[in-house]
């Protein structure tokens, strides 16, 4: 028996020899976490947060609420008591906006844990207005025409922003969760004038009243969403990094993200 295949064969044994059987720990009701979904604006309206438990990997249904929790969002000079609707969206009990250049701190008490969360708001570009262009890569199978919305603005200088991008058509947002959102930073862009920046999905054809809500965000916040698409709607590919956790401002081992927007909106009918 040569050398090489004495080798060959000690490899495959203590390969062999070496295997046991792993215990995965897949999130069952024992090792279950909170998770917080929200963003207080400076819009004078019912500020909503949600609050769900994670599952189990297995489980083929919608995530489980959390019920139950006691929950106030505080300005350091005012604090709002929010309340329990359906389906783990937690309602203020009062209308109120919040302010740009305050920070906001959020507080729940769920199952006898205490869990926070700070997040500031600051300030969102003014929209100068907006403008629409064909969508350029229509289909031929398309029965109408589909349009694009342009941004025109004047990017400050003065600080490093990030924004979030809502369309609405016809009153109705369209891009309702996250995997739809338009996302950016004023990286390269940083004070410009910003004349006809592309927004959204082609979704506006004739007639439509478009809207376009532009948030500012956090760094924090940005970093959260483009860690979320990096580990799900941006997979896929031969150079995925290496799965990673998502980052959170919530404290106790809590998921998600408490944030905190100013809006800056603009209308435009597609004519």
């Amino acid at each position: 028996m040569n050398t090489l295949r004495i080798i060959s064969l000690l490899c495959l044994a203590m390969i062999v020899s070496c295997t046991k059987p792993i215990d995965l720990e897949l999130n069952d009701e024992q090792s279950q976490r909170l998770v917080v979904e929200g963003i207080i604006t400076d819009i004078q309206h019912i500020q909503e947060l949600r609050l769900t438990l994670t599952s189990s990997y297995f489980a083929n249904e919608a995530a489980p609420i959390a019920s139950g929790a006691v929950v106030t969002v505080s300005d350091g000079d005012n604090t709002y008591d929010f309340v329990e609707e359906e389906n783990g969206y937690y309602h203020s009990i009062e209308e109120f906006a919040g302010e740009p250049g305050r920070t906001f701190e959020l507080s729940i008490d769920y199952g006898g844990e205490q869990y926070t969360a700070s997040s500031y708001m600051a300030p969102t570009v003014a929209i100068d207005s907006l403008g629409y262009e064909l969508e350029p890569y229509e289909s031929e199978e398309e029965d109408e025409d589909r349009f694009l919305l342009n941004l025109y603005c004047q990017e400050p200088e003065e600080t490093l922003d990030h924004y979030i991008f809502l369309n609405y058509k016809n009153g109705v947002l369209e891009t309702d969760s996250l995997p739809e959102w338009e996302f950016t930073n004023d990286d390269g862009v940083n004070g410009s004038y910003i004349g006809g920046f592309p927004i959204g999905y082609p979704i506006y054809t004739h007639g439509d009243t478009a809207m376009l809500e532009v948030l500012s965000t956090s760094e924090a916040h940005y970093d959260f969403i483009l860690a979320m698409f990096l580990e799900t709607q941006w997979r896929g590919g031969p150079f995925d990094t290496p799965p990673a956790n998502i980052p959170s401002n919530v404290s106790n081992g809590a998921l998600g993200f408490f944030a905190a927007s100013a809006v800056s909106r603009k209308s435009i009918v597609i004519e």
